[in-house]
């Protein structure tokens, strides 16, 4: 049993570039790398360290609030994703739950990416 968990959010930006988008991504980047240090450094007290990096999700966001309703820049983006769709709060949620839970106790310094294949594409 885990003495405990910890779970960063960082995001798929990590991973991936995007113009005028660099601090963003490297804070990211940086978060992962984070996540991984810790996860070393705090394992012998029993403490896994992992991330779950979203990408575009399907929420409501006030930086898209003119690209959300932008029905050729939606498209264009979805089609970049290999499964078309966003991601949804409940896939993120549902992700840190198995990290936390039983199934996770043996997870540590990992990220795992819920982008719809953007990241792998």
């Amino acid at each position: 049993q885990a003495a405990g968990r910890i779970v960063t959010i960082p995001s798929a930006h990590a991973f991936v570039g995007a113009a005028e988008r660099s601090a963003y991504g490297i804070s990211k980047a940086a978060l992962v790398q984070m996540t991984r240090m810790l996860a070393i450094e705090w394992a012998e007290h029993g403490i896994t360290v992992n991330a779950v990096a979203p990408g575009r999700m399907d929420t409501p966001s006030p930086s898209r609030a003119g690209t959300g309703a932008d029905k050729a820049y939606m498209d264009a983006m979805l089609k970049r994703i290999p499964l078309h769709r966003l991601a949804t709060a409940e896939e993120v949620a549902g992700a840190v739950a198995f990290l936390v839970g039983p199934a996770g106790a043996s997870i540590t310094g990992q990220t795992i990416v819920i982008d719809g294949g953007l990241t792998a594409a």
